[in-house]
């Protein structure tokens, strides 16, 4: 007789835009989680995988393989409609837009779809601002860059400089893809402008203060994005210099052994991002290794330079 669902354990944080529910469900194929997310309450469910699977002979059995069962408040309302799920390596990870203030976010429920035999995803949303997406036209996407790419060399580890606007996150699944073909490792990058482009006629210690402020918040959403990637079963690392952009990047992918640069071609400037409106032209001029740009958030405007 199967056991009583047990209780899920779960992860949640929160950044200005959406909020991430993360929860180990060892065992299970991406089919036999079923997700329901209304409003603010999230219900998930994980079927038992089959009977067979008590019938191995087990000497310490720790933890089960299901099934599993949580309902969660959330602290603030959510778009279901949305949202983003993704099962691998025994772990669900579940991105939800946040509704706006006045707005009501659409309720659904879904399972999860098959890509591997344990990896599962439901795609309700691209980008950092979140525009509708579908399963099926993520699947489209990922079938039209593998072969446009299929005839590429493997990478072992990508270079991808981001600023926090959704254009320059708009090269995100697709540098994503091409690591999971090669098995390659994401280093996500972000370059400063340095402090000392900071008005002159402020003091010191504000300047200075504002610079590690400025740093910290890279890091953190950074490390947020690379948390994501990872959860998704891929690899990634983080670093955060200052300088002129293009010079930056360039040395990045020189030190760390880049064999890709991928990036957008359009972004925010300022003090707490990297310029990424002139940047591309630099790069592209001294690269130590290929250049792959998106523009701004249209994936079809990709092109593939030496």
């Amino acid at each position: 007789m199967a056991d009583a669902a047990q209780v899920l354990p779960v992860r949640i944080h929160q950044t200005s835009n959406r909020i991430v529910l993360t929860a180990p469900m060892p065992g299970l194929e991406p089919q036999n989680i079923r997700i329901r997310v209304d409003g603010a309450r999230v219900a998930i469910h994980g079927d038992e995988r089959g009977p067979h699977q008590r019938e191995t002979g087990l000497v310490i059995a720790e933890w089960t393989i299901g099934p599993y069962q949580r309902e969660v408040e959330l602290v603030e309302p959510v778009d279901g409609a949305l949202t983003n799920a993704t099962y691998a390596n025994g772990v669900l990870v579940l991105t939800m837009p946040k509704v706006s203030a006045g707005q009501s976010g659409v309720p659904a429920e879904f399972r999860l779809t098959a890509v591997e035999a344990t990896r599962g995803e439901r795609v309700g949303h691209v980008g950092r601002d979140p525009t509708p997406h579908t399963t099926e036209e993520h699947w489209q996407d990922k079938h039209r860059w593998s072969s446009a790419f299929s005839g590429a060399s493997p990478w072992r580890r990508i270079v991808v400089p981001l600023d926090g606007s959704p254009e320059g996150e708009s090269v995100l699944p697709l540098a994503e893809r091409l690591a999971s073909t090669s098995h390659a490792e994401l280093v996500l990058l972000q370059v400063l402008l340095p402090h000392t482009t900071m008005a002159v006629d402020l003091p010191v210690p504000i300047i200075e203060e504002t610079f590690r402020e400025a740093r910290l918040e890279a890091e953190r959403y950074l490390q947020d994005t690379a948390d994501i990637i990872v959860a998704k079963g891929g690899r990634a690392q983080v670093t955060v210099r200052s300088g002129d952009p293009a010079t930056e990047i360039v040395n990045a992918a020189h030190d760390l052994g880049a064999d890709l640069v991928a990036m957008a071609t359009h972004g925010r400037s300022g003090i707490r991002r990297a310029l990424f409106g002139s940047v591309a032209e630099g790069v592209l001029r001294r690269a130590p290794v290929p250049l792959l740009l998106v523009h701004g958030r249209t994936p079809d405007a990709a092109c593939h330079a030496a």
